[in-house]
């Protein structure tokens, strides 16, 4: 066992603990087991420590969710299925690490609450331009106005929008904000190099939320692979 290195990273990763669902049909295609691991258990692939092929072998998953499960319980039911058939046994380590603190800021929350009846959101791969979306959708970003990348959030919470930012700062981050609730958030950084060297950032971008990134020791909970199965049990 050891921990995955970044070149063992696959490109068409799913945003953290995002499963698309259309209707009741889950499709995932061409994901490595790193990338099914992660989404199932809400984790960055990078806190998660296993056997390196874990990010070479590669299925298509195609399910159906049973009649009136919510969307949100996808990823328990990707938990079992990679218990069944790939004989999945982890645990959980607690280490500190360096990264963030998501904190409110002096000024207070700048946050719009999500209507009851929006549709929940993720990161989405857009763009004008093929290649300049393909580099972003690497990041779990979109082009969200000319000249500006980023995300789209509906229904995210605090906790999620941490999970969120962990992507862009490529660093931990953990929620210690306070807020409850569900929230619609844009999070947008100018492409600009010149205006991200003059502040304009993610950074900037959160604090225009009324929210800080403080760099601190966080706690960040690691998932150890104990035992997994190279080739699937038949259905």
């Amino acid at each position: 066992m050891k921990g995955l290195a970044p070149e063992d990273m696959v490109q068409n990763a799913l945003p953290i603990g995002f499963i698309p669902v259309n209707g009741r049909r889950v499709a995932l295609r061409n994901q490595s087991l790193l990338n099914l691991v992660a989404a199932a258990y809400r984790i960055r692939m990078s806190d998660i420590s296993g056997p390196s092929w874990m990010s070479n072998e590669r299925f298509d998953i195609d399910a159906t969710t049973p009649d009136g499960v919510p969307s949100e319980q996808t990823n328990e039911m990707l938990q079992s299925l990679l218990e069944e058939r790939f004989g999945l046994k982890l645990h959980r380590e607690d280490q500190l690490e360096p990264g963030y603190a998501l904190v409110v800021g002096k000024t207070g929350p700048k946050l719009t609450l999500s209507e009851p009846d929006s549709v929940s959101t993720s990161d989405a791969s857009a763009g004008a331009a093929e290649s300049r979306a393909a580099g972003l959708a690497k990041r779990g970003l979109r082009d969200v106005m000319p000249g500006r990348a980023g995300a789209e959030y509906s229904r995210i919470t605090a906790d999620g929008l941490a999970d969120a930012l962990s992507r862009w700062v490529d660093s931990p981050v953990v929620n210690m904000t306070g807020l409850k609730g569900e929230y619609h958030i844009v999070l947008a950084v100018s492409t600009s190099t010149s205006d991200q060297e003059s502040g304009d950032s993610i950074f900037r971008a959160v604090e225009k939320l009324g929210l800080k990134l403080e760099p601190r020791k966080v706690r960040v909970t690691k998932l150890v692979v104990d035992q997994l199965a190279k080739i699937p049990t038949p259905n």
